[in-house]
């Protein structure tokens, strides 16, 4: 543990689990991946989300849950004009058609309006953007053209890097219309983005970079999606949330780790002794998704600990996710996170895959 008067290590590794928010219908697979979670009233949480289905179809939403109650579940309406009347409690507006989003963060700026990150999902889209709401409601996408981040296999992204095929599902090689720019080559990214307002009116954000290893590197892994790549954590700033800096990595696998593992994404909870991180401990030789501690006082340099689980994984779960990051309410911290039966390669035993976003209200060390 760390042990230098700052007490950044809070919390144990006991949770207690505390019910199903949502859970997976027919073939259509509900996570809260890199996804806010916010306190409502009435002891509530806002839980936001993503769906996905096995035909590449994609939304965002958010549910309203109690624990030991049902939640009320809101999925965004993506149109490229606001309703007179909105029926929904999200729509997201000047979104090409087409383009479909996944891993919504929010962000109450100082202003009093709304931003919402998220990446999108199109015809040779790939890319993170940004909208603005003024009632919580209505949002407005800002920069679809100009975006905050290109995956590798964005149309705009001419050179592209051997084995970043299989990141994403769906069209590939797509040509970029004439007037759109080529992406900048220091705003290429894999997914797993978090963002995150700063106490002094700027932006952090932490992403995953890649790195290309050779087929005699011990680290490459050839069932992975990418066996020649290796992810870790690059942390990124911004005056304005929108124009972002180069990469600076943070995070990545060293000789205290296995050969297999890779470092898929960082959620950060900022605490007044520092950030604590809920790093994505992908055993990509094994396809199974963990959730490692770790620990920082500036965001740059990061003590990992416990080099293994948060928690144990039920012999049916292969994946266990966390989201944008763990929040405090009455008196409690809550971690909600996506379990899968799933590996990473989508397969399963059984007959139906199935993701499940889950409550548990973790211990300090003290309560251990």
């Amino acid at each position: 543990m760390i042990n230098d008067g700052q007490n950044i290590n809070l919390f144990s590794r006991r949770l207690d689990n505390a019910g199903v928010v949502m859970e997976s219908t027919g073939n259509i697979f509900v996570t809260n991946i890199n996804a806010s979670t916010e306190v409502i009233s009435n002891g509530g949480f806002r839980v936001w989300f993503s769906r996905a289905s096995l035909k590449g179809q994609y939304n965002i939403g958010f549910a309203d849950w109690t624990p030991g109650e049902n939640a009320s579940v809101h999925d965004a309406i993506l149109t490229s004009e606001i309703p007179d009347d909105p029926q929904s409690m999200l729509v997201i507006k000047n979104l090409p058609e087409g383009w479909m989003p996944v891993q919504p963060n929010h962000i109450m700026l100082p202003s009093g309006k709304h931003r919402l990150y998220f990446w999108v999902h199109g015809k040779g889209i790939c890319r993170f953007l940004a909208a603005e709401s003024t009632d919580g409601i209505v949002y407005t996408v800002l920069n679809a053209y100009d975006p905050c981040l290109y995956h590798h296999n964005d149309r705009t992204v001419s050179a592209r890097l051997a084995g970043t095929a299989g990141l994403t599902i769906g069209e590939k090689n797509v040509q970029k219309e004439q007037w759109e720019q080529e992406a900048p080559i220091e705003m290429l990214s894999n997914d797993s983005t978090n963002v995150y307002l700063l106490p002094d009116g700027s932006f952090e954000m932490f992403t995953v970079a890649l790195k290309q290893v050779q087929s005699n590197n011990k680290r490459y892994i050839p069932i992975d999606n990418a066996p020649g790549m290796i992810r870790q954590i690059a942390r990124r700033t911004s005056k304005n949330g929108l124009t972002w800096s180069s990469g600076q990595i943070v995070i990545e696998p060293d000789e205290d780790d296995a050969p297999g593992l890779q470092n898929y994404g960082l959620s950060v909870t900022h605490t007044e002794n520092g950030r604590i991180g809920l790093l994505g401990h992908y055993r990509a030789d094994e396809q199974t998704l963990d959730i490692e501690y770790c620990f920082s006082k500036d965001g740059i340099h990061w003590q990992r600990n416990w080099r293994d689980s948060l928690m144990a994984r039920p012999h049916d779960v292969m994946i266990q996710v966390p989201p944008n990051r763990i929040i405090q309410s009455d008196g409690k911290w809550w971690l909600f996170y996506t379990a899968c039966n799933f590996d990473h390669n989508f397969k399963f035993e059984g007959n139906n895959a199935t993701a499940k976003i889950k409550a548990a209200s973790i211990s300090l060390l003290n309560q251990a």
